[in-house]
């Protein structure tokens, strides 16, 4: 049984983006900034908050996919 049900999505809030599972638990948050701040340490911009959002709910697809090769690989005399 899997602990975090598919299909994630993602949700945009204020400052960043929400990754969440099928029953709605939340997996993670990631904020990023519109512009940087002097003198502070760099932060995400939005859009890279975006994109790594994205990234992570493609995981279980990519995931699933990477252990269907795997398999097929085993199977294959050598």
């Amino acid at each position: 049984m899997r602990r975090f049900p598919t299909p994630w999505r993602v949700e945009k809030i204020p400052g960043g983006y929400t990754v969440r599972d099928a029953t709605d638990r939340v997996l993670v948050r990631i904020y990023g900034q519109r512009e940087p701040i002097e003198g502070h340490v760099p932060a995400l911009t939005l859009e890279e908050a975006e994109e790594m959002a994205l990234n992570i709910v493609m995981l279980p697809q990519t995931l699933s996919e990477s252990e269907k090769l795997h398999l097929r690989l085993a199977d294959q005399p050598l």
